[in-house]
């Protein structure tokens, strides 16, 4: 049976794809030169998927979550196998605009939602490595 994410664990999810994006990007120079970008670009990939998934604040930080998902990952399709290297200031910009819009939301439910919690401990941490990120 699937299990719902509530206010309660969101942070959880969104802290095990942030290690994941952290540690693929440590572990890249490991690998041959040709699957490095694609690797990375994979790994942000799938962290948005999960930060869309788990922080889901407001309508409006959802649909503009997907939006920029989908922006970043035509450009990366653009950047990885069209191999136009022009994109890649382009999906930069949109990381930086969607880890801001992942932001936003991390802050309000981390800092300001009343008792300290262990999803809050969690969301705190999340909110020190998407600074780091950004």
């Amino acid at each position: 049976m699937r299990k719902k994410i509530t206010r309660e664990d969101n942070f959880t999810y969104l802290l095990s794809s942030l290690i994941f994006l952290l540690f693929s990007g440590a572990c890249i120079d490991e690998f041959i030169s040709g699957y490095g970008q694609g690797i990375i670009l994979l790994a942000t990939i799938i962290t948005m998927v999960i930060a869309i998934w788990s922080i889901r604040s407001t309508r409006y930080i959802f649909n503009t979550g997907i939006v920029l998902l989908s922006l970043a990952i035509l450009t990366s399709l653009l950047i990885k196998f069209l191999n136009i290297k022009e994109f890649e200031l382009i999906y930069i910009s949109l990381l930086l605009l969607f880890f801001l819009l992942t932001l936003k939301p991390a802050l309000e439910q981390a800092l300001f939602s009343g008792r300290v919690t262990k999803n809050n401990i969690i969301g705190s941490i999340c909110i020190y490595l998407l600074l780091g990120l950004i």
